[in-house]
């Protein structure tokens, strides 16, 4: 019980680290992603929105018929270039926008995320302690931390789906213009604080675009694009946890033999340890977001785009299979619009940013469960 409360403490700490030196990057990432295209810089915001081609467009109980719409992709633009205008045009402010909901839903994800991977590696462990206790001092092979992190996948799918939801929406609306022309997807919210006192929140505001999701779409409105981001996070995070596990004994054999090995408890080998979870934390975001990352592209054009309203009269069978055909039917525009290279669209800030806010994850992680598990022995 101890070790999952260490676990929930450090994850939570580990993911409120993560998005605040990663946010700016994501925001790029997202704009990148869901890029609308326009003949005129004026226009970027305003742009009629492009009809999905008739081979990726579908309806939830016939399968015909247009529900969805997507815009058309913007001419490529370095992530420097982005920033660079981002700033310009929205401050320095616009890089942490949709920062809110993941600082607060990333402590409760992370903590998930973790204490499911630990619950689901002491299943692997236990055998190997001959007194029936958890051997949680022997180091987890690969192909357990690629399983463990398998089920922690499934396991954060219920907290992930809503936060990236309102997460790529906020960073997505540029001020308070609309989403797409074709529907409303989030408007400025006044919370009335007292008699004589309101609070007035933008349309970008993370509050605001949830208090709208639940107003129009309901609780299950959060769950849009849900098929595709459990596809996305349970083997993402597979290769994550399992690229960690190998890139610590990757670096620890390298450097056992190119600087030799050191006292266990020393100075210098807390150093090495520290180092080997920073870099290896690091390589296992990048390894783990390129392996999912088309799928991330459809997951944040499904999420800023309209919902389809289905009839009350749609079967349950139609309505359980709308989410494949929602998928696959943004990919075909995707693929139609930009081609092969849609699917790669912001890659490379995703990259750049899944190195330095992994590596600071894995280690704000390691370091605070080192200093719970010390002031437990105290």
């Amino acid at each position: 019980m101890a070790s999952s409360a260490n676990d929930f403490i450090a994850g939570a700490v580990s993911g409120g680290l993560g998005v605040l030196v990663g946010n700016p990057l994501d925001v790029i990432k997202v704009r990148l992603q869901t890029a609308a295209a326009a003949s005129a810089p004026a226009a970027v915001s305003h742009a009629p929105p492009v009809p999905v081609p008739a081979a990726a467009v579908f309806n939830a109980s016939s399968g015909s018929g247009a529900v969805a719409t997507l815009h058309a992709p913007m001419a490529p633009e370095s992530t420097f270039a982005q920033v660079r205008r981002l700033v310009n045009r929205e401050g320095v402010a616009s890089l942490f926008r949709g920062a809110s909901a993941p600082i607060m839903s990333t402590a409760a994800m992370n903590s998930m995320l973790f204490v499911s991977y630990s619950a689901a590696l002491r299943v692997f462990q236990r055998p190997q302690n001959d007194d029936g206790g958890v051997n949680s001092a022997r180091a987890p092979s690969i192909a357990e931390a690629s399983v463990a992190g398998l089920a922690a996948g499934f396991a954060c799918f219920l907290i992930s789906t809503p936060t990236e939801l309102i997460k790529c929406r906020a960073q997505y609306i540029r001020s308070s213009s609309t989403l797409s022309s074709s529907a409303d997807c989030s408007r400025p919210l006044t919370l009335r604080l007292g008699p004589a006192r309101t609070l007035h929140l933008p349309a970008h505001n993370a509050l605001a675009v949830a208090a709208h999701v639940a107003r129009t779409r309901g609780p299950l409105g959060f769950y849009r694009g849900g098929f595709v981001t459990l596809w996305r996070d349970a083997p993402g995070y597979a290769v994550y946890f399992g690229a960690y596990e190998a890139g610590k004994a990757a670096l620890r054999w390298a450097l056992d033999r190119g600087a030799g090995e050191v006292e266990a408890g020393s100075v210098a080998h807390e150093a090495r340890e520290r180092a080997v979870q920073f870099w290896a934390g690091g390589l296992a975001g990048v390894a783990s977001w390129g392996s999912i990352y088309p799928l991330d592209v459809v997951k944040s054009r499904i999420q800023t785009t309209t919902a389809p309203v289905h009839p009350i009269s749609t079967s349950l069978v139609a309505r359980l299979v709308a989410p494949v055909r929602e998928t696959w039917a943004v990919t075909q525009a995707v693929w139609h619009t930009d081609g092969a290279r849609g699917f790669l669209r912001g890659l490379k800030p995703t990259l750049i940013r899944a190195f330095y806010v992994n590596a600071v994850t894995f280690l704000g992680y390691e370091v605070c469960m080192d200093v719970l598990e010390r002031r437990a022995r105290w």
